[in-house]
């Protein structure tokens, strides 16, 4: 589907993309979300902004660490991420307005929640909170929890099949079906 437009507005402090101009200050953007335009495509139409109503939202900047090539005198990506598990590793850094834990800007489970009320802060701090939060973070924790789970489970089955365990097939991949467990053939016996 078609995304509305979005009107928004830059401002720098300094020069653009040019190593030889004046000093960088630093930027500021401004964006103003078209509510109607993306209200076309929400089936829920009772999660217009309103007094009470909670939205969860993001916002990332991605930036790539840059020196100045010699040769041409512009800017290149020399890749030194700062925000890193492993600072200095050759990745980009991924900055969030709200934290996340991991770089997976596409998760909306891991947004910040945003709750909307008429007469500022104040008010929105004597209203009740998100009801749905404690059960959807911990649906989103077993979630991520399982899916550690299988990954070691399966590495772990892997390396016992290519050491030369016995096993005849690869192993199964994860299941929490017994009974399937119960239909595989058993290892062959060593002599």
């Amino acid at each position: 589907c078609r995304q509305p437009p979005l009107a928004s507005a830059v401002q720098l402090n300094g020069s653009l993309n040019q190593p030889a101009g004046p000093p960088d200050g630093g930027w500021s953007v401004e964006v103003a979300l078209p509510l109607d335009g993306l209200m076309a495509h929400n089936a829920g139409a009772d999660q217009r902004p309103r007094d009470g109503v909670f939205w969860r939202i993001n916002f990332s900047r991605v930036q790539w660490a840059l020196k100045v090539d010699q040769a041409t005198g512009r800017y290149v990506k020399a890749p030194a991420c700062q925000s890193c598990a492993q600072p200095g590793s050759a990745h980009e850094d991924n900055w969030v307005w709200s934290p996340q834990g991991e770089v997976a800007m596409h998760e909306p489970e891991t947004w910040a929640i945003v709750q909307f009320a008429e007469g500022g802060a104040a008010a929105a701090a004597s209203r009740p909170a998100y009801d749905e939060w404690p059960a959807r973070a911990l649906a989103r924790a077993l979630y991520r929890a399982q899916r550690s789970h299988r990954a070691q489970a399966a590495a772990a089955a892997v390396r016992l099949h290519t050491r030369g365990a016995g096993f005849a097939t690869p192993p199964p991949p994860y299941t929490a079906d017994l009974a399937a467990l119960d239909r595989l053939p058993p290892p062959p016996r060593r002599a």
